[in-house]
């Protein structure tokens, strides 16, 4: 068996539910913590273990970490919302990092939300 156990990844979806505390929008792919610094565009500041729902169990196996839905998010720069970013900013760690499968312009001082 090649691969991480399934223990391994249900301690991985647990720490990014317990432990993360913002979510960024960024132009690019942030290689560390201080990256999102530089390149965020926008951002949803929250407390540590608010952003998800608890982990659940869907049919067919596997689990899964919901984010949970908000509004409020701000947007401070002009630019293209290129990845997502889900961050533990107490420790300064990404904890998860996607390409959004379409890129947003975004404005200054607008919101953003995920359904």
């Amino acid at each position: 068996m090649s691969g991480a156990g399934d223990i391994m990844l249900d301690y991985g979806l647990t720490a990014l539910v317990s432990e993360s505390d913002s979510v960024f929008l960024s132009t690019q792919d942030p290689a560390s913590y201080n990256d999102i610094a530089t390149n965020h565009v926008a951002q949803k500041i929250g407390s540590r273990g608010s952003l998800f729902y608890a982990l659940s169990s869907p049919g067919g196996g596997g689990r899964k970490a919901s984010l949970a839905p908000f509004s409020d998010g701000d947007i401070t720069s002009d630019g293209s919302a290129n990845y997502i970013s889900i961050v533990d900013g107490a420790l300064g760690n990404i904890l998860f990092t996607e390409a959004l499968v379409v890129p947003q312009s975004v404005l200054i001082g607008g919101k953003f939300a995920i359904n």
